[in-house]
């Protein structure tokens, strides 16, 4: 029979067409897609469970990344090699410079490393070594 139109598409369109799409006027689905179905909860708590100490860890890792990340752009940037990132040094960079005043704590045009490590603190919730 060719593929109708009916109320039914819903539920057979993502999946096999070959499944009957109304027999006396009512829908027909796979077990894996009934509405209401036990086993639809069951999945998505399954992957709830599994996934999060995944996610967790993934989003610890990048976090310890990213700082790390960050010092050693400080330590580029700083041309005079003073320990220091001024607003000139810093200017120009795509990743650090729009995020220099939000480094830069005491607004003096400066950030130091206890500012870096105050912002890394805050930002990712690591302090860098």
């Amino acid at each position: 029979a060719p593929w109708r139109e009916t109320k039914c598409n819903k539920y057979n369109a993502g999946y096999a067409r070959n499944f009957p799409v109304a027999v006396n006027d009512e829908c027909v689905q796979p077990w894996w897609n009934r509405e209401g179905g036990i086993m639809r909860s069951l999945l998505a708590l399954m992957f709830a469970v599994l996934a999060a100490p995944a996610w967790a860890d993934d989003r610890e890792t990048y976090n310890r990344r990213a700082a790390a990340a960050d010092a050693a752009l400080l330590q580029q940037l700083d041309r005079d090699r003073d320990g220091r990132l001024s607003r000139e040094e810093a200017r120009g960079d795509l990743n650090l410079g729009p995020r220099f005043d939000d480094m830069d704590v005491n607004r003096d045009g400066i950030v130091t490393r206890e500012e870096l490590k105050s912002y890394l603190q805050q930002t990712y919730g690591v302090v860098p070594s």
